[in-house]
C-alpha cells in the first residue's frame, strides 16, 4: 500500500513539473527545475545480476540546478523512494521508505568544445556527494558518492528530454547501487529576453581571414597582406604589383630590374648600365689605371706602367745583362749563358757532357737521356714485364696489377665471396658455428697456393642493439677467423683483422634478411 501510494504521488508531481534533469542549460535559462523517474538495484553490485523483478524498485527525484558556465552547472537533486536494501551477510533484506539529498557537479560536454551549445544532442558527466535516509535502520543516515553520464535531447529552447544512469557509491553502510532514470527539461530564468547569437564572420574566399578583417574578401590571399595575394611571393601584393608572375622589388612596383647592357647585372646594381661589363667589377667594364694597354684585371702591376710582354709590369730587369731576366737568372750579378741559366761557361765535373747545374749525377758519369746518370740495367728474371727491383714474385711469371705475382683467379675469388657468407657464429657469440670450418678451410687453401699474398679479415654486424657492443663483438668475430687460420697454418704475419660494428651495410637492416646479409665478415686478398 505504502509503495502504491507514494508512486501516485510521485507521478501526479511528474505531470505538474513536465520537467526533468537540466544538464542542458544553456546561458538563455540559468535556473530549472525537474522530476526524473528512474528503476534502482541495490543488489546488482552484490550479486552480479541486474534488475531482477524482486531487487528492483522505483524512486522518483526532484531537483534544481544552476547555470555556472559553458562547461559546468550545479546540480541540487532530492530523490524519494521504496526499496529492498540487502543485508551486510545476506542479499535478502527489508522493505522500507529511503530518500536522499546531494550536491553535484555536471560537465556539460554541450560546451562548444566536443558539441555546441544548441545540438539537439546534449551529453553530460556528472559527480557529486549525499546523505540517504533509510526508515528502518538503526543509523539511519548514509553518505554517498554519486557518479553516472546522461543524454539530453532538445525538444524546444526549454524543454529537453534525458536518459540518465548513475552509479551510488554508499561510504559508510555498503549500500551501493545502480539506476537507470528518463524524464523531461524545463529551463527558466531568461525573462523572455534571450542573449544575441554570436555569428560568425563570413569568409567568402575561404582564405581563413574573415571578411571584416581581410583588404581582398572575394579573393583568397595571406594573412600578412591582411587576406590580399601575392602570386609571385615578393612581398608585393597582385593589386600592387606591375609584374604579378615575376618577382621583383618593391621600389621597382614588384618587377625585376632591366639590364640594358645584357651583362647579367640588374641595371640598379650596374655601375657602368649602358656598357657591358662582369659582375665582379659590378657590371663596368676593366680599366687600365697606368695605362699601359693591359687591362687592370689580368695587369700585375695596374698601377705600374709596364709592358704586355712582362703581364703590366716593367720591362724585364737584366742586372748582368747576360740576356737571362733577373727573375730567371741563377746568377743575376754575373753574366751567363742562358743554357746554363744564366750562369757562366758550363761546368761538368764528371765530364759525362751534362752540366752539374743538370746533372741529376754530377759525380757520376752517366747519359744525358738518363739526366747524367749512368743507364740503369733493368733485370726481369720471370720475364713478366716487371723488373725484379719491383716484382713481389721475380721467381714467378706474373702480372704488373699484382705486382708482378699471378692474379687471383677469379673462382677462388668466389670462394672468399662465399665464406662471407657462410661464416656464421653462435648468437650473440664470437664462437665460430662448425658448419663454417668447411669455407674458412677453402679459404686457408688459397692463402697457400698464394704465398706471397697477405689477407684482411673485416667484421661487420646489423644495427640491431648498442653500437659500442656491436663494434667489440665485431672485433671479437674477426679475431676468431684470424685466430683459426693461424691453427691452419697460414702465418699471424701475412694477416690482420678488424672490426667495423655496423658500418658499412650491405643490404637494409629493415627487414630479417637485410639484417642477416649485414652480419658477416669479409676476406680480402691482396699483394702489399
Amino acid at each position: 500500500m505504502k509503495q502504491t501510494t507514494l508512486l501516485l504521488l510521485n507521478v501526479i508531481l511528474f505531470m505538474i513539473l513536465a520537467s526533468s534533469s537540466l544538464q542542458a542549460q544553456t546561458s538563455e535559462f540559468k535556473n530549472g527545475l525537474g522530476v526524473r523517474a528512474g528503476i534502482v538495484d541495490y543488489y546488482a553490485p552484490i550479486s552480479g545480476k541486474y534488475f531482477t523483478g524482486e531487487n528492483t524498485a522505483v524512486a522518483f527525484e526532484y531537483h534544481y540546478s544552476r547555470f555556472l558556465n559553458k562547461s559546468f552547472n550545479f546540480h541540487l537533486p532530492l530523490k524519494v523512494g521504496h526499496a529492498r536494501y540487502p543485508k551486510t551477510d545476506s542479499i535478502v533484506g527489508s522493505q522500507q521508505t529511503f530518500g536522499s539529498l546531494d550536491a553535484a557537479v555536471v560537465y556539460k560536454l554541450n560546451n562548444d568544445y566536443i558539441f555546441r551549445e544548441t545540438s539537439f544532442i546534449a551529453p553530460y558527466l556528472f559527480l557529486g556527494v549525499g546523505a540517504e535516509y533509510l526508515e528502518k535502520e538503526v543509523e539511519k543516515l548514509d553518505v554517498q558518492v554519486p557518479l553516472g553520464l546522461g543524454l539530453n535531447f532538445r525538444l524546444s529552447p526549454e524543454v529537453y528530454l534525458s536518459a540518465q544512469s548513475e552509479y551510488r557509491l554508499g561510504l559508510l553502510k555498503g549500500h551501493n547501487s545502480l539506476e537507470h532514470s528518463i524524464g523531461l527539461t524545463y529551463l527558466f530564468g531568461g525573462n523572455g529576453a534571450k542573449e544575441p547569437k554570436i555569428e560568425e564572420p563570413a569568409d567568402r574566399d575561404n582564405d581563413g581571414i574573415s571578411d571584416d578583417k581581410d583588404n581582398c574578401p572575394d579573393v583568397a590571399g595571406l594573412a600578412k597582406f591582411s587576406g590580399c595575394p601575392d602570386t609571385d611571393g615578393d612581398g608585393v601584393t597582385d593589386a600592387k604589383d606591375n609584374c604579378p608572375n615575376k618577382s621583383g622589388p618593391a621600389d621597382n612596383d614588384g618587377c625585376p630590374y632591366a639590364d640594358k647592357d645584357n651583362d647579367g647585372v640588374a641595371d640598379n646594381l650596374d655601375g657602368c648600365p649602358d656598357e657591358f661589363g662582369p659582375k665582379a667589377n659590378k657590371g663596368c667594364p676593366y680599366g687600365d689605371k697606368d695605362n699601359d694597354g693591359v687591362k687592370d684585371n689580368v695587369d700585375k702591376c695596374p698601377e705600374e706602367k709596364g709592358v704586355a710582354s712582362n703581364n703590366g709590369c716593367p720591362e724585364v730587369k737584366d742586372a748582368d745583362g747576360d740576356g737571362v731576366a733577373d727573375a730567371l737568372d741563377k746568377c743575376p750579378s754575373v753574366p751567363g749563358l742562358a743554357t746554363n741559366n744564366g750562369c757562366p761557361a758550363i761546368v761538368d765535373t764528371d765530364g759525362d757532357g751534362v752540366a752539374d747545374n743538370v746533372d741529376r749525377c754530377p759525380s757520376v758519369v752517366g747519359e744525358a737521356s738518363n739526366g747524367g746518370c749512368p743507364r740503369v740495367v733493368i733485370t726481369d728474371t720471370d720475364g713478366d714485364g716487371v723488373a725484379d727491383k719491383d716484382d713481389r714474385c721475380p721467381s714467378v711469371f706474373g702480372t704488373a696489377a699484382a705486382k708482378g705475382c699471378p692474379e687471383i683467379k677469379q673462382e677462388e675469388r668466389a670462394v672468399l665471396d662465399l665464406a662471407m657468407r657462410s661464416v656464421e657464429f653462435e648468437t650473440g657469440s664470437n664462437v665460430i658455428k662448425t658448419i663454417s670450418y668447411s669455407a674458412l678451410d677453402q679459404v686457408s687453401d688459397i692463402m697457400a697456393r698464394y704465398p706471397n699474398y697477405s689477407l684482411s679479415i673485416s667484421g661487420y654486424t646489423d644495427s640491431v642493439g648498442d653500437s659500442g657492443s656491436n663494434q667489440r663483438l665485431s672485433e671479437r668475430r674477426a679475431k676468431a677467423c684470424f685466430d683459426y687460420l693461424v691453427r691452419k697454418g697460414v702465418g699471424a704475419t701475412r694477416m690482420s683483422y678488424a672490426g667495423y660494428g655496423e658500418a658499412s651495410p650491405i643490404d637494409t637492416n629493415d627487414t630479417k634478411e637485410g639484417r642477416a646479409r649485414n652480419r658477416r665478415v669479409e676476406f680480402r686478398i691482396f699483394i702489399r
